[in-house]
């Protein structure tokens, strides 16, 4: 029995390819690629809509000092509004997502609005922390 040498280094070549075409293909199917950034569109009580980039919710853990206390809810989204209407704008966020963190009972929320939807450039932080009354208030952070 005789081997073809030359038919199976051809075979494998085209296997080879054809993994590589099949990859190139799926590759450039894909909506966006890897670096597409998701977010979904948040409705505010106004009837405003924003593009939400980020809810998660932040574990209190400062140098291995676990206290839930500290525990909170951090939310980004887009902004393209500057001055005291961002400021109004991510207090309407915050009512947006009020209720989640008052059903997880944490005590702290940030909120980040950024200027585009790829989170690149500066951004404002908000800090809501809930007194003991129950009340909320909020400040902008520098950072």
């Amino acid at each position: 029995m005789r081997i073809h040498w030359k038919s199976m280094l051809l075979g494998a070549v085209a296997g080879v390819t054809m993994l590589v075409a099949v990859a190139a293909v799926f590759f450039a199917a894909a909506p966006g690629g890897p670096h597409e950034q998701r977010h979904r569109t948040l409705s505010l009580a106004s009837g405003r809509a924003v593009e939400l980039t980020g809810l998660s919710f932040a574990f209190g853990d400062e140098h291995s000092q676990r206290g839930a206390i500290d525990d909170g809810i951090l939310v980004e989204y887009v902004s393209a509004a500057q001055g005291e209407a961002r400021d109004s704008e991510a207090a309407a966020v915050f009512e947006a997502i009020r209720p989640l963190s008052e059903s997880l009972r944490v005590a702290t929320a940030e909120v980040s609005a950024y200027p585009s939807l790829g989170n690149r450039g500066g951004r404002e932080v908000y800090t809501f922390s809930r007194d003991s009354a129950g009340g909320w208030t909020f400040k902008r952070v520098d950072r």
